[in-house]
């Protein structure tokens, strides 16, 4: 009984410890269960892993589940025997110890910065421009000397986009060699908070240190022992110094890629040349952009997807723009729900009411970072102009500066020199766009969604009126001129009338813009209630009187009235104290308006004057009025309508249209300081020259440019025939840069040989046309230089065309004719030399021989042509002589048997040095000239 109760009595105790065995190993599989489920929660996330010592645990939970595997069977099978027993204490014990550890109070992952290097979710990219510049950034990245790279451009133009993808590649390529960290800079980022964000990203706590500067020491310790990284901080507004922060740029440890609306910002942030500027998507890139995100563009009418396409122009190229009116017309069929939608876009409140959150802000805070109401101003200024107006940059600073925009500046040049100061931080903030207008004049643009931002803006304060360029034919009733009205502009429409008496009550109006309106007539009352207006443009409208109510307009700076082409009256100008700019070019008033001269604060002045009051004209240029002007135009006429004149004015100039000249009558007096003089349709039957025209010429010692265009009897732009002795006087026409000759029937030559010749003529001439003068036979007389005497060191263009009876260029001989030079030896003892002379250009001459035919060294050389010059058999051999040392690549040669045969006859050596360059393979021809012979030599 003893033995059977012990035996009873032991398998009982082995039981109930396989019961205890079994209650912990359930407990001990739950909490597997556990930390199984919270570290495949935790690990989801970037940034962190598990402890090694929790893998450790897993593992051994996995050889524990064998072996109590392994005790269950045993012990069915052979029931419970000592060594069993012992084994079930054992196992117990481990399982006890498991659980203790797994509590895992420290928790069960790791900051790990490694594990944070997963993918960004990004759309694909669009567009050509930003595959190439994920390019250019990978090249700037393996260049060690780019440690930082700037990329640039507008709200909403793919900054954002582009960088997630160079991330994402970064993350690829830099997976076993370096660390790549995506930060977001916020708009109001402070150095704390944007150090902060760093030290999370690379799993830093900066928590506890407060002082900036002891925390950028900890951000560049723990970075500078990380190896090569790479960090994108996206959407930077302002500039942060990379050492205030703790960055260690250089090649072997940090690099940093920025994206900014401001290229001010990748300058001041240190990007130097790395720097990229995104612009928006050209028309089929856009066009794909929004059929994509559309989803059910194939399942629209015909109608329904031609106002889908302009619904996607509207959106102006902006992909973010593009991709937020895509997907709000997802599932949109209705053609008329479509041409709403068009409607809506085209009126700038509507266009961007469903963008707000996601375009509207984002554009808007680039306004308001400019922080100066000044430079906001300017630039909302520019929404007076219709939408895609290339504006031209100097009108639009004059217009800047007299609305007294820049009045802290008391210089007229410092606030020119402002103004574009600010035209560049508006482009440099992506607000504006360089473009170029008709002639290549530079101008700016303003993109149709930042214009949409900005007439938003002016909904409210300042408040605006713009419908330019909108083809609108009445003129807004009165309720729409309210008294808070700042600025108008209804340029280029249709408004042909203004109600009579209507009179808008609008005291802070400052700009008012009506040009290029077939307006017929103002009533006097419309100006009564704009005491404040500053800026007055009526150009190209075609009005025939100014009211009289603009004469109290005392507070008016600029006044436009140039090519109203049947103005006839102004009204006296005495009360227009503060006028700084009057334009009436191009119109019907014959002499100076009333009241002019006693304009003291007149800077600027462009008026015609018939050559009948020349009397007047000559008064008015000695007067002391006359001498305050820093800008003017005037053209003088004999018969209005012929020529319009200049239409922007840049400099000083004159321009004489349609006169004929006589000695007994009084010329005009031409200002001393005039730069431009355009003499233009002509005619003279008793002077032979310019200067017995134009005494004063003598005294033009500002003249630049020179145009004299069809007119008769002038025989030659100076005589010599006048002495002038006094050393005040300038030599004649030394200071002219650009001279132009055109359709002179009756021109013999530039100067006319026998005469004086006084030194330093034309010792400034850079560029000389010639074209259609008929009776001219040598441009340049030798009785203007010396043997060896440099006489056009600045010339650099020659073009010559179409003048009949032209034989030489620059003449052989002092007073002989050309032709009879010709008939002597090919070379002379004289030389010219033309040392900055790059082009020169002769055709359709049927009677040139020769341009000169001693040595010609012309060492700058880099285009020479000769078309149509059949009888051309003289080249001067200082291009034969210089060509090896020459960056030139001159385009022909005459193709005239008899010029080669002579050059290898006398020069043998520089005929084959001539042949060999011409006939030199091109692979093997750089750095020297390229000559290429039209015909065979």
């Amino acid at each position: 009984m003893n033995l059977l109760h012990s035996w009873i009595s032991s398998n009982s105790d082995s039981s109930q410890k396989l019961v205890v065995l079994r209650n912990k190993w359930d407990r001990l599989c739950a909490r597997e269960s556990d930390v199984r489920l919270e570290l495949e929660n935790a690990e989801i996330q970037p940034g962190k892993k598990r402890k090694r010592e929790v893998d450790v645990w897993l593992r051994h939970v996995e050889l524990k589940r064998t072996e109590f595997g392994n005790i269950s069977n045993e012990a069915k099978e052979h029931g419970f025997r000592s060594q069993l027993t012992r084994r079930v204490d054992m196992l117990t014990k481990e399982i006890e110890d498991l659980l203790e550890h797994g509590r895992f109070q420290n928790g069960l992952l790791l900051d790990d910065s490694n594990s944070r290097r997963v993918p960004l979710v990004v759309t694909d990219l669009v567009g050509k421009m930003l595959e190439v510049t994920a390019d250019k950034i990978s090249l700037w990245l393996k260049n060690d000397d780019v440690l930082m790279i700037g990329v640039y451009g507008m709200g909403g133009v793919g900054k954002t986009t582009l960088l997630m993808h160079v991330h994402n590649q970064l993350l690829h390529d830099f997976r076993i060699s370096g660390h790549v960290y995506w930060v977001t800079v916020s708009q109001d980022c402070s150095l704390y908070k944007l150090q902060h964000n760093i030290a999370k990203a690379i799993c830093l706590d900066l928590s506890i240190e407060k002082d900036d500067k002891k925390r950028a020491a900890i951000l560049h310790s723990r970075l500078a022992n990380m190896g090569p990284t790479i960090f994108i901080l996206d959407d930077m507004w302002k500039h942060v110094s990379i050492e205030d922060i703790g960055i260690p740029v250089g090649a072997n440890s940090c690099k940093v890629i920025l994206t900014t609306r401001l290229l001010e910002v990748c300058r001041r942030m240190g990007c130097k040349e790395a720097v990229v500027k995104l612009e928006p998507l050209a028309g089929n890139e856009a066009w794909k952009l929004f059929i994509d995100k559309l989803e059910n563009y194939e399942a629209l009418s015909m109608g329904a997807k031609q106002k889908a396409e302009l619904v996607a122009k509207e959106c102006g190229g902006l992909p973010l723009a593009i991709i937020t009116m895509a997907c709000s017309m997802r599932g949109v069929y209705d053609i008329f729900e479509w041409q709403n939608a068009l409607a809506e876009l085209r009126n700038p409140v509507h266009r961007l009411e469903d963008m707000e959150n996601d375009v509207l802000q984002k554009l808007k805070y680039s306004y308001d970072r400019l922080n100066d109401e000044k430079v906001q101003q300017c630039f909302l200024s520019c929404i007076l102009y219709p939408e895609d107006y290339p504006i031209w940059r100097g009108g639009l600073i004059e217009h800047w500066v007299m609305e007294g925009l820049l009045d802290d500046i008391e210089s007229r040049q410092d606030q020119v020199n402002k103004g574009y100061t600010i035209l560049k931080k508006l482009e440099n903030a992506c607000l504006l766009e360089s473009a170029f207008g008709p002639d290549c004049v530079e101008c700016v643009k303003m993109h149709d969604v930042i214009r949409d931002m900005a007439i938003l803006i002016t909904q409210n304060h300042p408040r605006f009126m713009a419908k330019p360029g909108l083809q609108i034919e009445q003129l807004p009733g009165e309720g729409h001129w309210s008294e808070d009205l700042v600025k108008v502009s209804l340029m280029d429409n249709k408004i042909e009338e203004i109600p009579y008496h209507m009179s808008p009550r609008c005291p802070k109006l400052s700009v008012l813009l009506l040009h290029k309106n077939p307006l017929k007539g103002i009533p006097d009352s419309f100006f009564v209630h704009m005491s404040s207006l500053a800026v007055l443009d009526l150009s190209a409208t075609k009005i025939k009187r100014l009211p009289s109510s603009v004469s109290d307009l005392e507070n008016l700076r600029l006044l436009l009235l140039r090519f109203c082409a049947n103005l006839i009256y102004v009204p006296s100008l005495a009360k227009l104290r503060k006028l700084r700019v009057l334009n009436l070019y191009g119109t019907g008033i014959e002499e100076a308006p009333l009241g002019m001269e006693g304009l003291r604060e007149l800077e600027e002045v462009s008026c015609g004057w018939k050559l009948s009051h020349v009397d007047a004209f000559n008064k008015y240029i000695e007067s002391q009025h006359f001498q305050q002007l820093h800008c003017y135009g005037f053209w003088l006429y004999k018969q209005g309508g012929d020529s319009e004149g200049p239409g922007r004015l840049l400099n000083k100039e004159v321009v004489i249209s349609g006169e004929e000249f006589r000695k007994k009558e009084p010329a005009p007096w031409l200002p001393h300081d005039m730069q431009l003089l355009e003499i233009d349709k002509c005619s003279t039957k008793e002077s032979r020259s310019l200067e017995d025209i134009f005494p004063s010429l003598y005294k033009a010692k500002e003249l630049k440019n020179l145009h004299v265009r069809e007119c008769t009897g002038l025989e030659y732009i100076l005589s010599g025939t006048q002495e002038h002795s006094s050393p005040s006087v300038y030599p004649p026409l030394e200071t002219v840069e650009y001279l132009e000759l055109f359709d002179l029937c009756d021109l013999k030559g530039l100067l006319e040989l026998g005469g004086v010749s006084p030194s330093g003529i034309f010792s400034h001439l850079k560029i000389l046309m010639i074209e259609a003068c008929s009776r001219i036979k040598m441009l340049f007389p030798l009785n203007l230089f010396e043997q060896g005497q440099i006489l056009f060191p600045c010339l650099q263009q020659i073009h010559v065309a179409g003048c009949a009876e032209l034989v030489e260029i620059f003449a052989v001989a002092n007073n002989c004719s050309a032709i009879a030079a010709l008939e002597n030896a090919y070379p002379t003892n004289f030389f010219l030399t033309l040392p900055s002379l790059r082009v020169l250009k002769l055709w359709d001459l049927p009677k040139l021989r020769c341009i000169y035919s001693g040595l010609m060294f012309c060492t700058s050389l880099q285009e020479f042509c000769a078309d149509e010059c059949p009888k051309l058999d003289m080249l001067p051999l200082s291009i034969a002589f210089l060509c090896d040392s020459s960056p030139s690549s001159l385009d022909s040669l005459p193709n005239n048997p008899h010029w080669w045969q002579w050059l290898r006859k006398d020069h043998p050596h520089d005929a084959n040095q001539l042949l060999s360059l011409i006939n030199r393979p091109q692979s093997t021809n750089a750095g020297c000239i390229q000559l290429n012979l039209h015909g065979s030599a």
